[in-house]
């Protein structure tokens, strides 16, 4: 039998783009779910089924500001996300473990004891959800995530959330009939709030409510506007599939800069804001409050070192009217434009970029002409999030993480959102 005739190259390359695409669908909601469920019913005979609840994560495009200083931000639901399954223990204890670790943590149950600060980062938040909702009684929880480790503050947040929900809808069956009926879920504003409370207390730096907004406000696919000072938030349409798609490359789980510096740069912003205010410009309780045509004169007012923390500040909340304008013309180009001018103010005005990411961004500026919008860190873990046309978008992940490991020995992933 004759061979078949080979694919000219680009026929080849179109059809390991359709591939790609065939297999980067992540698993949903209803599938991690199971794995949370099932894990669950392996370890035991019968019994009612656990509650299970998820939440989506959510990827800040103009977010990170809001950590050190309210202001408005925009992020992307994902179609994937955390599952929690939670039961009733007849043991003394209550224990945790995830379905992709064989260890088993417990303890317990006391309101007055936060968790062990040795404990890694999602044990602590676990537990430090179920203290703060008022977990009381021993249980069994399980953890499942579809979620990129390196997607830091999209993953704990989405972490957080599902093991609130998970716990309400656990306290709400617990409820004996002569009993008074438990208390309500919590609003939106008020989840928000101990979430960000959580992660601050369990990862040691300061923590935006735009996370959990977002992650509560809408199911993907879709964008979030938060307003973090109001803890409101808007939806916004997301671009259509056929014109934008997002990809994300991860080349580590390890956060970009230090506690410390996570810190330094907090305090920076309330003092330069404090000095701002001494000003004929102030008085002001956040940089988003002033107006982008009076940042020069204001400049001026202030010491050289609070500059930077000011310029970035300032900009990124014009970036963020700017982006949402931008979505809603469907002007991609000026989208990406924007990612790219927020993650080079990351970088040159607050210092929170590394050599990695930066080098992920500028490969990605040099596709412009080739069909690539853009690209911005998002979070604080090593993962850059970039937006282009589609057979663009998978020609430069594939030549990105190919040159990542050529250049930097890291074998770094890409996933198509």
């Amino acid at each position: 039998m004759a061979s078949p005739p080979a694919l000219k190259s680009y026929a080849a390359s179109f059809q390991d783009v359709l591939r790609q695409m065939e297999g980067s669908t992540a698993p949903g909601p209803e599938e991690v779910k199971a794995w949370a469920r099932q894990a669950v019913n392996a370890e035991r005979a019968g019994g009612p089924d656990p509650h299970v609840a998820f939440a989506h994560g959510s990827l800040g495009l103009l977010a990170g500001h809001t950590s050190y200083m309210e202001g408005y931000a925009v992020l992307m639901s994902l179609p994937f996300g955390v599952a929690v399954a939670m039961h009733a223990s007849e043991k003394a204890q209550a224990r945790l473990r995830h379905t992709n670790d064989d260890r088993r943590w417990t303890w317990t149950p006391d309101a007055s004891q936060p968790p062990d600060a040795e404990l890694p980062t999602w044990v602590r938040v676990v537990r430090e959800s179920l203290r703060r909702a008022g977990l009381a009684v021993p249980v069994e929880v399980v953890v499942a995530s579809a979620m990129p480790p390196a997607c830091i503050d999209a993953r704990l947040s989405a972490l957080s959330v599902a093991t609130m929900r998970a716990y309400h809808s656990f306290a709400s069956d617990q409820a004996q009939p002569h009993e008074a009926p438990p208390e309500e879920a919590p609003d939106e504003a008020t989840v928000a709030q101990w979430v960000r409370s959580v992660l601050s207390t369990c990862t040691g730096v300061p923590y935006s409510n735009a996370y959990p907004l977002a992650v509560q406000a809408t199911d993907p696919p879709g964008l979030t506007l938060v307003d973090t000072s109001k803890a409101d938030h808007l939806p916004l349409s997301a671009p259509p599939a056929d014109e934008v798609r997002w990809g994300l490359i991860t080349a580590d789980h390890t956060p970009v800069r230090s506690s410390a510096h996570h810190h330094d740069q907090h305090q920076r912003a309330i003092d330069a804001l404090r000095a701002l205010n001494q000003t004929p410009y102030g008085p002001l309780t956040s940089f988003s409050q002033m107006e982008h045509r009076d940042l020069d004169k204001a400049l001026g007012r202030l010491d050289p070192v609070y500059r930077p923390v000011a310029r970035h500040l300032v900009g990124e909340n014009r970036r963020v009217a700017r982006l949402v304008r931008a979505v809603q013309t469907h002007d991609w180009q000026l989208l990406g434009t924007l990612l790219m001018m927020s993650h080079h103010s990351l970088r040159d005005e607050w210092g929170g970029t590394n050599e990695v990411v930066d080098y992920i961004v500028d490969a990605v500026a040099d596709r412009a002409t080739d069909g690539m919008f853009g690209a911005c860190l998002t979070g604080r873990g090593q993962a850059v999030l970039l937006v282009g046309r589609s057979l663009a978008l998978h020609r430069c992940m594939n030549e990105v993480t190919a040159d990542l490991h050529a250049t930097f020995g890291l074998d770094a992933q890409a996933l198509v959102l």
